[in-house]
């Protein structure tokens, strides 16, 4: 069970997986990042429960990127292959992904996966956008002001379609084609998904969730984003809509070692608070430190991961997600990227957290909240 879509951005693709790997046959969930609770007791135990993190989404080559769903021995193999067949090309090209999509042997390898090939090509001072996905009937596409054209697949995908036409305003300084433009987008976008997931289980109830990588091509080849920090906010309307601020109940950072991806989470119970003009400063040592790591699918059996030699960090790069309730519990969930010397999380390995956080942005975000507090 499993969510990896695409999305077009107008010419700037992105791709994007979950990491979670379900079976029908197990009892007990394992923890997410998300949450550090046993979330088994909230779960459908007569369905699929999660039972390991992995990634799905691939950088092949600097022009070709991949996103898999489905059986994990089969995505696995089919990884391998693909992997193998785009090294006999510099660079591969549309034919030569096509033949390997027509010869690949489905009925016996692949009978319950799906995949989603982003192919960019070189077209004289151009860059053209080859999307290849399989099986058809598995897809659904719908298309979004913001994202242009998104594609998804697998448990979540009508949820995650469902959220992509229901996000309807996004302020960006670029225009609609520029790379900084699809990164906000796509990037606020996965906050907004973890916000959720972090209060109502919503994304996880549904076998799909856990995090999210995204893949993106920056003009020259495709590079998967990480060194940011996901930010999970937490707070109550009043009758008349006002909020007070919203207070980061997790810090999650995501960083790749030696092809593993390493979440680091951070659950705070209490903040220290000091604010001045332009900025507001949050400081802990009363927090909760998980690290997740997530594997490639086609890890060699017997391997070890190697840890980083720690976990500290410091991040300019910030999503910022918002669950925000209403007096009859429901969820309001805004959220945005930012990458700004007037924002950053610093994280000292097991002695601290501090968040600085934009005070105008912050006051903005709560504005704009109120006004659309009448009709949540």
């Amino acid at each position: 069970m499993t969510l990896i879509a695409s999305t077009l951005n107008y010419k700037r693709p992105f791709l994007l997986g979950d990491l979670l790997i379900s079976s029908r046959g197990a009892t007990k969930s394992i923890q997410f990042p998300t949450n550090t609770i046993d979330v088994t007791q909230y779960l459908d135990t007569n369905t699929s429960l999660a039972v390991d993190l992995y990634q799905k989404v691939y950088i092949i080559n600097k022009n070709v990127a991949i996103a898999l769903a489905g059986v994990v021995t089969e995505m696995t193999e089919f990884l391998k292959e693909f992997t193998i067949r785009c090294s006999y090309y510099d660079p591969i090209d549309e034919v030569a992904i096509r033949k390997f999509i027509e010869e690949y042997d489905y009925a016996t390898k692949f009978k319950k996966s799906s995949f989603f090939i982003l192919l960019m090509k070189p077209e004289g001072n151009m860059i053209s956008v080859k999307q290849f996905w399989s099986p058809k009937e598995l897809w659904k596409t719908t298309k979004s002001e913001i994202f242009e054209e998104v594609y998804a697949c697998g448990t979540g995908k009508d949820d995650f379609l469902h959220h992509t036409k229901e996000q309807q305003q996004f302020d960006a300084s670029s225009d609609k084609g520029d790379i900084l433009r699809a990164i906000a987008a796509n990037l606020g976008f996965i906050a907004k998904l973890l916000a959720i997931e972090r209060v109502s289980l919503h994304t996880i109830k549904k076998n799909w969730g856990g995090g999210f990588e995204t893949i993106c091509f920056d003009g020259n080849s495709f590079i998967k984003i990480d060194e940011i920090a996901y930010v999970i906010n937490y707070a109550q309307f009043d009758g008349d809509g006002n909020l007070d601020l919203p207070f980061p109940q997790l810090i999650q950072y995501y960083k790749y070692y030696k092809d593993t991806l390493f979440i680091v989470a951070i659950e705070v119970t209490k903040w220290g608070r000091f604010e001045n003009e332009t900025e507001i400063v949050l400081t802990s040592n009363d927090c909760r430190v998980d690290v997740f790591p997530v594997p490639r699918l086609d890890l060699p059996v017997g391997s070890v991961i190697e840890l980083p030699p720690n976990f500290s960090f410091l991040t300019h790069r910030l999503g910022l997600g918002y669950a925000l309730i209403t007096k009859d519990n429901k969820i309001f969930a805004p959220s945005l990227f930012m990458e700004s010397n007037n924002m950053k999380v610093t994280y000292e390995d097991r002695k601290y957290v501090e968040l600085i956080i934009d005070k105008k942005m912050s006051d903005l975000m709560r504005s704009k909240a109120k006004e659309v507090y009448p009709n949540i």
